[in-house]
């Protein structure tokens, strides 16, 4: 079993975006599920597999927001919200 290391610089809190969320690739989309936030970034939950670029568009009911991929482990990734 691994142990993560703790890098965070913020606090993390639970989302208070609610709705669907899903990255958007181009013409296609993947359903996804946001675990924790903080002011510039997030965990999300992708599925096995899901082919996700190093900067996407993060769709959250009608928001969309531009992220950068900071780190990825299985279904889990790390992304940093882009002004």
């Amino acid at each position: 079993m691994r142990t993560m290391i703790e890098r965070r610089k913020e606090l993390r809190e639970q989302p208070v975006l609610r709705g669907p969320a899903a990255i958007i690739e181009g013409p296609t989309s993947v359903e996804v599920t946001i675990l924790n936030a903080s002011s510039g970034g997030l965990m999300i939950r992708v599925p096995p597999g899901a082919a996700i670029s190093t900067l996407f568009t993060l769709s959250i009911g009608e928001h969309l927001q531009s992220c950068h991929l900071i780190w990825r482990h299985g279904k889990l990734l790390g992304a940093r919200l882009s002004n």
